[in-house]
């Protein structure tokens, strides 16, 4: 699997909208491209994971750029950038390194959050950990039968990075997202809801049928 993509964003799309909750908020969400390895577990559009498609590629500086253009134009005071993808955290290093600049820059407020299905190694995860505001982990299952046929990944992995988010991020910041096929057996949800609460996560939402 591609570790970390260290000196560039590679941005498949772009969009910007305000908070329904709070219109002093600027979302700007981020699809990131990502390598064709993500294209069978891809919750977004399968395309930003095809290496056809026509992507943006910026460094750091350049995206600043880029979002202090946006915050001139919606004259707003804090923006939350959304980063989301087959799997953001491939880009886990360059995520760390815009938050840090775009923070010492402070021509605005910076909010961060992730969507993500945690199929990244380990060290990636731990590049975040402190700095990310939200984590939304999306999971299709915790039968490790069942999430194998779908991702072509271990089960083990995610449970590893689930287990660090879980020890050493607030609870209050972790998101559950949950997707199903409609395939799958009601007791497999409810067994799979039940043990995320025994965790001790707050917040599991259930996303329907994929």
């Amino acid at each position: 699997m591609n570790n970390t993509k260290n000196n560039i964003f590679k941005i498949y799309d772009l969009s910007c909208n305000r908070d329904e909750l709070d219109s002093n908020i600027l979302n700007i969400n981020l699809i990131l491209k990502n390598d064709a390895e993500f294209k069978n577990i891809c919750h977004v559009d399968k395309l930003s994971c095809d290496d056809e498609s026509g992507f943006n590629s910026y460094t750091v500086n350049e995206f600043i750029s880029v979002l202090n253009n946006i915050v001139i134009c919606f004259k707003t005071s804090k923006i939350r950038v959304i980063f989301n993808g087959a799997e953001p955290l491939v880009y886990a290093k360059v995520i760390k390194d815009f938050i840090y600049k775009f923070k010492n820059n402070n021509l605005c407020q910076l909010e961060t959050h992730i969507i993500t299905p945690l199929l990244c190694e380990i060290e990636n995860v731990c590049e975040l950990l402190d700095i990310i505001d939200k984590w939304y982990i999306i999971i299709d299952t915790l039968d490790s039968d069942i999430y194998y046929a779908n991702t072509g990944y271990h089960l083990n992995n995610f449970q590893a990075n689930l287990a660090i988010l879980s020890d050493c991020v607030d609870k209050n910041k972790l998101n559950i997202l949950m997707t199903y096929d409609n395939k799958y057996l009601f007791e497999t949800i409810t067994k799979d809801y039940n043990q995320l609460s025994k965790i001790g996560f707050n917040s599991i939402k259930a996303m329907g049928v994929k």
